[in-house]
This record gives structure tokens, C-alpha cells and sequence, in this order.
């Protein structure tokens, strides 16, 4: 009895423990139990549920391994243990170890089948659980249901799937991920922004902090840049990348996917940003945040990554890393390494990876092989590009190769060649039977060739092809018989009679109509065929208007010096200050400049004259001032009334002192915003490539330096919007030159004139919907070095 007593009094302080949620002390008491009663089920029991309340998992385990005559009647406790601690094989065998398949078991087993990205059994093991139970998680299990779908969509599965509510926002957000997976961005985007709204009601009607429901929104913000990002609105998805980095998710996994996503945004460009967001995507712990899928592309990025970078050896170490783990991208991994060997200059290395590689894997062998002609092609190596390409054996005659190699032979001059290959390429597809519905550009363009190259009967071999393909096709029956014509005249009699007579094409024209329709004859055939109209009664007066009097020519005036033998001056239309035979007057201001030898500064002047005269102090036509003048009244009073000429060139001159310093610099970083990508990258890289040391070195200028700046164009376009909104976008281009010239230090101590001149083009977007802003979309610079000369003045350079 007083051991019943004792069990009964442990039993009730564990109870109350258990109530009040205390299960530290709750832990407490069962051991007691178990202490007092090693056979107690129930004791374990609430010891197990202990552990596993306080996320002590592994301790759970072990209490299992010592009471082994427990885990058959515990089989989900123990599961759920080994699931928690990612041991999910484990975890999946101990669950099909049960007996008794409860609801709970079922929904665990779907659990780590969803881990294990076993999709289609957890769809399967989920649809029976919503279709045989009946409670208040009904929302729950429809939510998790509609995670799977959005999983088999995006690993491609055809099983049909039904169609689900979208009332939540994680359901919402589930659709959307299922779009995603068929590629249907644009939808998926107006879908993301349901479940946003949605996301955002839903935590306001809880209370949420405005923290809680920017951390909640973020994931579904990320996925909508995805979407922006794959329809090609980069600079919009980049943006939303950004904003999520630096608000610090909790989320590692939500932090590496926007990390990784930004990088490929910016390939080589940034290169330090990307470094420190690569970082971000490979840190530890991503194991169980991401899928295995999201993992492999991550580890894909980070070796182009390494490639854009110029860590060549890294990137091969990185390869050949990867395509241990995933075999299946040993083809893209391939394509890596040679396109990291080609950027290190070894061309001959990384055409015999890909072809080898080739070689031993038929089903990647025309991509391979395309991606070593284009890197032939690159170094002008057409001969060996073209002995590659015929390599390809039956793959040689798709209409895309054909196409190509008949460039290439004509680039070298081997019409027979091209000739021939045009004629097996017909020869192949008849011989095989082919469907030909998508050859008619392969027929035409073979048919044309052998026409033009003197082969008519086998340009009929191809028209007939055609033929087979369009029988009223009239334009290639007539080239048919063309074709015929010249080699078998009975032929060509005979299918000509398929052609329309000309009678027929005549038979309903009426040639007074098209007489007067034909705008080539001019008004004078008409007015001289026109037949002389009577003049009503009481209006003798019309007869003057009826009446076409003839002019009479009246010879041309010559100048009063005229002299028939002699020739006219060919400068005669030219102002005389632009005339070879104009002086100017001597002026006193410029008394300065005949100083020192005679003759001694003609070079430089020349040079100076040469760098202006091509550019600022070039005469525009009158018509072409007038032009510009209209334009630049016309956008000012229709789409930018604050636009001022002279604050725009003002503009300009902050804008070639801020672009000139930062290159000389070396920091193309801080450029971004002022120069699109596009210009920016192609500025970069004359910079390295085509720039003397002595430009790199002096090319910061600064407002006393420039001289003149001069607007020489400026263009306006609408441009269709390619959403289905229709609207047109307002586009304005202004393009504009800088003369500066600087003081410079060259060899031995000597200083020499730096002539620049700039060239800035600007681009502005004034449609309704976008923030107005002027940025450069071209930006180029050349110079002329004045050495010293004796008699040439050079300004000090303060």
C-alpha cells in the first residue's frame, strides 16, 4: 500500500508540473518515477515528451537506447527525435518500422519525405491525410499540400495536382512558386503581390510589430526580384535585393538566395560587393535551409564567380568540386573551365577540353563543340573552325550548322565547297524523309545559292522540295521554271502552265486608273495631257486661271569679271573666312604670339587646330543650328519646362571633372548611377586596353581646364512598352563635346599641353511613372600631346 501511495503522490506532482508547462521540473519528477519504477511506460513516456519540449533531442535518443522495450510504442516520439536532429533516413525508417499507421505517423512520414525532396510520395502521402481527416489544421495541411505542389512544378513532374485555394497568403505565396516553376514570371509577380497584401492584413490583424512584418514579407519580396529579375528588369530586382540585405533577415537561408541572386546580376562588374554577398551565400548552416537543387546553383554561381574574377586555378578547384557532387552539370561545369582557360589566355587548352570531353559524351557533343568554333572564331582561326564544325557528323546538316558553315566557306573564298555541302544537305533530308516543315529556309537559301552560282538543276532539286511543301506557292514555281528553262526546256514549259497568264492578271485593270495613280509621271505629264475645261457662263474672268501661259527662260547674269577661259574658283560658294586665300588683320591683342624663332611653333598649332577644327569649331549647317534650336524649344515646352541649355552644359562640366577624376582614380565603383553599366563596363575596359600611361595618368580634368563645351545633338523618341499596359516611354538623348586642354609633366623635366576632347552622350527617361534623370550612356575621350616648342606659350596650371 505505501508503495501505491508513493507512486500515486510522484504520479500527481509530475501532473501538476505538466499542467503548468514547467518541464524542467516536470523532467524532474519522471525521473523520480523511473527511479522508484524502472518499468513505468508512462513516466518514460512524459520523460521523452520532456526532452522533446525542451529541444533536447539527442538526450532523447539516448534515453531510447537504454530503454530499448520502449521505442516499438513510441515509434513517432522516437522519429520525430531523429527528424529534429537531421538524421532524416533514420527518421523515415524508423516511421516505416510502425505497425500502426496513425494520422500523426502519416503527416511526420510526409514531413521527412518533403526533407528528403522525395516530392511525389510526400504529394501522395499529404493528399490522403487532407482527404481523410477533419479537424482545426485543415488550413495547415492545405498550406503544406500546396509547398509540395509548388516543389513538383519546379522540378518539371507532370502528376496532376489539383487545384487548391489561394485565401492565405502562404497560399497565396505557394501559387506563386508554382508559376515559377513553369515559367510564367510575369503572373507569378502579380501573384507575389496578392500574398503580399494578404501577409500584410493578416499580421496587422494580429498585432504584429512593424518589424515582424517587414522579417515576414521579406521572403516573399525576394521571390518577387526573382521574378523581376527573369524578365530582364535587373536594376529593379537589384534594388530589392539590396533593401533585404541590409535589413539583416534572421533567415540565413533568405540572406544567401539574395545574395547569390545579386551576384549573378552583377558578373563582372562590383566585384568587391560580390565578394562579400558570395561570402553570405556560402556561410555554414545552409545544409538544412536550402534544397539541394538551390545548393548546386549556389556552388555553380561561385565558380563563375572565380571565373569573371580571374581566379583561374580556384575556378578548376571549385569545378571539379562540384561535379563530384552533382554529375549531372558536368557539361555546364565543362563550359566553365574553358571559358576560365580562354580568359587566361590558354585557347588551345580549352578547345581540347571541350573537345574531348565531346568526344566521351555524344548527348553534350554539339554543344561542346559550337562553344570550341566560337572560341576558334574568336581568334580568327576559320580554317579550324570550319574542319570542326564538319566533325559533327549527321548533326552537320541542322539548318543553323549548314547556315554557318556556308559562311565561313565563303569568308574564305571556297564557293565549291559551300556549293556542295548545300547540295548533301538536300541530298540528306530526302534520302531520310525528314519532316520538312521547318526546312523551308534551308531549301530557299540552297535554291537561291546554286541559282545565283550557275547550278540550276540542283537549285531545282531544292525548289521541288519547297514545292512539296507550298504547291501555290507562286514565287517558287517561278523560280522553277527558271531554273528549268535552263536546262530542260520541256520541263519548264510544262510547269509554267501552272502560272497565271498574263491575261488573267490584266483582265480587271483598268489602265486610265492606273495612268493617273502613277505618281512617277509628275504633274507635268498630267497637266500636259489634261483636257482644256470650257468655261461656265458669267465667269469670263476664270478663263486666265484655265489658261497655262508659258514662261519664258531668261539667261542666267555673269559676273562682271567673267573670263570664258578661264576656270571659276572652286572656293567661290565658300564665306571668305573659310577661303585658302583669306588673311586676317593683324591684331594687337595677339602681339604676343610671333615671339621667338620663325616657324617654331607651327607644329603644335597644327596639332591644336587639327583637335578643334574637328569638332567645336566645326560650322553647322543652318538648317541643322535650326534643327537642334527647335528640339531644344520643343523639349523644353512639351516635356521639361526647367530645362536650361546653358545649366545642362554647366551640368555636363561637373559631370566630365567628377567621370575624368574617379577614372584616373581607379574607382569605376563610385561611377555607378552617373554611367550606366553598359558604357561603364566598355569604359573600363579601353581604359585597361587601349589607353597609353600617359592619358591614364593625367586624365583628371578640372573646370579651369576646359575650354569650351558644346551641345551638338539631342534626340526624342517614344518607345512602345513591352508590358500590357501599351503606354509609350518618353526617351531624350543629348549629346555633347568638351575641348579642355592641361598642363602636364613629360620626360626630363619638361612640360607639354594635354589637348582633350570629350565626348558625353545623356540619356533621360521623362515617362510619367519613372523619377526623371539624367544619366550618361556614353562617355569617350581622346588627346593630342603638345611637347614643348620654342615660341609656345604654355598656361600655369594652378
Amino acid at each position: 500500500m505505501a508503495s501505491t501511495a508513493s507512486a500515486s503522490v510522484l504520479y500527481a506532482e509530475l501532473n501538476k508540473f505538466c499542467q503548468n508547462g514547467d518541464y524542467e521540473r516536470a523532467l524532474k519528477s519522471a525521473n523520480k518515477v523511473l527511479h522508484h519504477y524502472q518499468d513505468e511506460e508512462k513516466a518514460f513516456h512524459c520523460k521523452i515528451v520532456c526532452l522533446i519540449q525542451l529541444s533536447r533531442f539527442q538526450d532523447a535518443l539516448q534515453a531510447f537506447s537504454k530503454q530499448p522495450k520502449f521505442a516499438e510504442s513510441m515509434v513517432f516520439e522516437k522519429a520525430y527525435c531523429q527528424y529534429r536532429l537531421n538524421n532524416t533516413l533514420d527518421a523515415l525508417k524508423t516511421v516505416e518500422s510502425c505497425n500502426e499507421i496513425t494520422l500523426k505517423i502519416k503527416e511526420l512520414k510526409a514531413q521527412i519525405l518533403y526533407r528528403l525532396e522525395r516530392y511525389e510520395e510526400c504529394f501522395d502521402v499529404y493528399r490522403d491525410v487532407v482527404k481523410n481527416s477533419n479537424d482545426e489544421y485543415e488550413d495547415e495541411r492545405e498550406t503544406n499540400l500546396s509547398a509540395v505542389i509548388a516543389n513538383l512544378s519546379i522540378e518539371g513532374s507532370t502528376k496532376e495536382v489539383p487545384e487548391l485555394r489561394e485565401q492565405t497568403y502562404e497560399l497565396a505565396y505557394n501559387a506563386a512558386c508554382s508559376l515559377i516553376g513553369k515559367k510564367q514570371f510575369l503572373e507569378a509577380e502579380r501573384k507575389l503581390k496578392v500574398a503580399e497584401k494578404l501577409c500584410r492584413e493578416s499580421l496587422e490583424q494580429e498585432d504584429a510589430t512593424e518589424e515582424e512584418i517587414e522579417e515576414e514579407l521579406g521572403i516573399i519580396r525576394v521571390q518577387q526580384a526573382y521574378c523581376i529579375q527573369m524578365q530582364g528588369r535587373e536594376k529593379e530586382a537589384q534594388a530589392i535585393y539590396n533593401a533585404t540585405l541590409k535589413r539583416k533577415p534572421d533567415d540565413i537561408g533568405l540572406t544567401a538566395i539574395c545574395s547569390t541572386n545579386s551576384v549573378a546580376i552583377n558578373r563582372d562588374q562590383n566585384i568587391f560587393d560580390s565578394k562579400k554577398k558570395m561570402k553570405n551565400a556560402t556561410s555554414d548552416g545552409l545544409q538544412h535551409k536550402l534544397t539541394s537543387r538551390q545548393r548546386r546553383d549556389i556552388a555553380f554561381n561561385q565558380c563563375l564567380f572565380a571565373m569573371y574574377n580571374n581566379q583561374n586555378d580556384h575556378c578548376v578547384q571549385l569545378c571539379d568540386k562540384l561535379v563530384k557532387q552533382h554529375p549531372e552539370m558536368a557539361a555546364k561545369i565543362t563550359l566553365v573551365k574553358a571559358m576560365s582557360l580562354a580568359r587566361d589566355s590558354k585557347l588551345s587548352d580549352a578547345t581540347k577540353l571541350l573537345t574531348t570531353f565531346a568526344d566521351s559524351h555524344k548527348d553534350a557533343l554539339l554543344e561542346m563543340k559550337l562553344a570550341a568554333v566560337h572560341l576558334l572564331l574568336t581568334e580568327g582561326k576559320i580554317s579550324e573552325a570550319t574542319q570542326l564544325l564538319n566533325t559533327l557528323g549527321d548533326l552537320l546538316y541542322k539548318p543553323g550548322i549548314v547556315s554557318a558553315l556556308v559562311t565561313l566557306y565563303m569568308a574564305q573564298g571556297n564557293r565549291d565547297a559551300a556549293s556542295q555541302l548545300l547540295q548533301k544537305a538536300v541530298d540528306w533530308y530526302r534520302k531520310n524523309k525528314v519532316s520538312s516543315g521547318r526546312l523551308s529556309a534551308l531549301w530557299r537559301q540552297a535554291a537561291d545559292f546554286h541559282l545565283r552560282g550557275g547550278e540550276p538543276a540542283v537549285a531545282a532539286q531544292s525548289l521541288e522540295e519547297l514545292l512539296k511543301l507550298s504547291p501555290d506557292d507562286k514565287k517558287t514555281l517561278a523560280q522553277l521554271v527558271i531554273a528549268y528553262a535552263q536546262f530542260d526546256p520541256e520541263k519548264a514549259k510544262s510547269v509554267s502552265k501552272r502560272l497565271v497568264s498574263s491575261a488573267d492578271l490584266t483582265a480587271d485593270a483598268d489602265v486610265d486608273t492606273l495612268e493617273a495613280a502613277n505618281w512617277m509621271m509628275g504633274t507635268k505629264v498630267i497637266k500636259k495631257t489634261a483636257t482644256k475645261v470650257e468655261a461656265s457662263p458669267g465667269t469670263p474672268g476664270n478663263e486666265l486661271l484655265q489658261t497655262n501661259k508659258k514662261k519664258r527662260k531668261r539667261p542666267g547674269k555673269l559676273p562682271k569679271n567673267y573670263d570664258a577661259n578661264c576656270d571659276p574658283d572652286p572656293e567661290r560658294w565658300l564665306p571668305r573666312h573659310e577661303r585658302s586665300t583669306f588673311r586676317k588683320k593683324k591684331d594687337r591683342r595677339n602681339k604676343d604670339i610671333g615671339k621667338g624663332t620663325q616657324g617654331a611653333a607651327t607644329g603644335a598649332a597644327d596639332q591644336l587646330l587639327s583637335v578643334i577644327s574637328s569638332s567645336h569649331n566645326q560650322r553647322r549647317p543652318l538648317f541643322s543650328w535650326l534643327k537642334l534650336q527647335w528640339r531644344i524649344a520643343s523639349l523644353k515646352n512639351k516635356w521639361d519646362r526647367e530645362f536650361d541649355k546653358d545649366d545642362f552644359l554647366t551640368g555636363t562640366n561637373q559631370a566630365v571633372v567628377t567621370i575624368t577624376n574617379k577614372i584616373q582614380q581607379n574607382d569605376f565603383e563610385n561611377l555607378k548611377g552617373l554611367i550606366e553599366d553598359e558604357a561603364l563596363s566598355k569604359l573600363k575596359l579601353e581604359s585597361i586596353m587601349t589607353w597609353p600611361a600617359l592619358l591614364k595618368n593625367n586624365v583628371g580634368i578640372h573646370h579651369r581646364h576646359i575650354m569650351s563645351t558644346k551641345l551638338i545633338d539631342l534626340r526624342k523618341s517614344l518607345q512602345k512598352q513591352e508590358d500590357e499596359s501599351g503606354s509609350e516611354r518618353r526617351i531624350c538623348e543629348i549629346d555633347v563635346l568638351t575641348l579642355a586642354m592641361k598642363k602636364i609633366l613629360l620626360k626630363e623635366r619638361t612640360h607639354g599641353l594635354l589637348l582633350f576632347n570629350v565626348y558625353t552622350s545623356f540619356f533621360r527617361d521623362f515617362s510619367p511613372e519613372i523619377v526623371p534623370e539624367w544619366t550618361v550612356n556614353s562617355f569617350g575621350i581622346t588627346a593630342v600631346v603638345i611637347p614643348p616648342q620654342p615660341g609656345l606659350d604654355i598656361p600655369q596650371d594652378k
